[in-house]
């Protein structure tokens, strides 16, 4: 009996040693990522996805936001700085100093002018999570009679960018653009529903070709759009020299298939890797070139749905888009196998030749 529960005690400080040492890696692993960890409820910002965890019932919270102190309008005197948030471990996850809400009133591309306040822990999905409200502002719905099909990134006050394979078997009729959606069957009032006016898909689209090369296209509005509210924006395009890799801060995003993971009525996020084309290009029999960008290991991102939508990085407190959403493998879970996108640098020429 006495042997017994030695055997049982010394089972038990394993067993101990072990998890703390998993949780201070999982602490650390957190913070090289720039967040802390802490409750769901009290993150002021973007939840890492799960392959940087923290201890059970809390998350490892990032703060990848623009953050700036600003002259808020007297109208909007009543706004107060976002208190710092934490708990007993982790201390806090805003920056020192003060945050204030940027207030619209700017059409700035790439910048975010609605902190997220908190994030449900019942919307953490494997794979990414819900955004919230407002958090993507220059996302983009393609809509047709059956609802939701594509995406698409908002550049200008009327021009939008998505994969060309999104507009094939459809016309302008046939199409209605949202935007400042944020869950697909709830009406907030920042939605913004139109037409289109004119679609490009470019010249060198060739669908049947091996790496769908070119996969890319310009949708125009039927009129321009204020973007310089909280819900609808634009995000930026890079700069021709640009070059985008692993050490860059990049998020997808989209209302496409989230293979049973979440709710993928509410729009959905993920933080991903950029994979060398040189390896990518061997997991996919040397289908792809420079003008694809490579995202992820292929287990979790965008599937069905997801198409056209944004890959945008963070760069000098900008979102710049770098790519756009175009094909990967038809499980949508296929690990070793990346999501591919269209490399915006590659078609800048093109898209300034069309919008301007």
């Amino acid at each position: 009996m006495i042997r017994t529960l030695l055997a049982v005690c010394l089972i038990l400080v394993c067993v101990r040693h072990s998890s703390g040492a998993r949780d201070a890696h999982r602490l650390q692993s957190c913070r090289s990522a720039g967040g802390q960890c802490t409750k769901a409820s009290s993150c002021s910002g973007l939840v890492s996805d799960q392959t940087i965890a923290c201890k059970r019932n809390s998350v490892c919270c990032l703060v990848h936001l623009p953050t700036e102190t600003v002259d808020i309008p007297s109208e909007q005197s009543d706004s107060s700085p976002i208190e710092s948030v934490g708990d007993e471990d982790a201390g806090s996850v805003e920056p020192d100093g003060s945050v204030y809400l940027p207030h619209p009133g700017t059409s700035q591309c790439g910048k975010i002018t609605l902190y997220p306040p908190t994030v449900d822990p019942r919307l953490r999905i494997v794979g990414g999570q819900s955004a919230s409200e407002g958090q993507w502002p220059w996302q983009v719905s393609f809509h047709d009679v059956t609802g939701h099909f594509c995406g698409g990134s908002l550049i200008s006050d009327q021009w939008i960018v998505t994969a060309a394979h999104c507009l094939q078997r459809h016309t302008p009729t046939e199409v209605t653009i949202h935007l400042g959606e944020h869950h697909l069957d709830s009406i907030s009032g920042n939605e913004k529903k139109l037409t289109t006016s004119e679609w490009v898909v470019h010249p060198a689209y060739a669908p049947s070709q091996r790496g769908t090369p070119n996969d890319i296209a310009l949708v125009k509005l039927e009129g321009p759009v204020d973007i310089s509210g909280h819900y609808v924006r634009t995000t930026c395009l890079p700069g021709a020299l640009d070059v985008f890799d692993g050490t860059d801060h990049c998020i997808i995003s989209g209302w496409g298939n989230s293979m049973g993971t979440g709710d993928e009525k509410y729009l959905q996020h993920i933080t991903v890797p950029i994979t060398p084309t040189q390896a990518c290009n061997e997991s996919w029999n040397g289908v792809i070139n420079d003008r694809h960008v490579c995202v992820g290991h292929g287990d979790v991102g965008a599937c069905s749905g997801d198409s056209g939508g944004p890959l945008v990085c963070l760069r000098d407190g900008l979102y710049v888009l770098a790519g756009v959403t175009s094909w990967g493998s038809f499980s949508c879970q296929h690990f070793g196998y990346p999501n591919i996108y269209t490399r915006v640098t590659s078609y800048l020429e093109w898209i300034k030749s069309v919008v301007e």
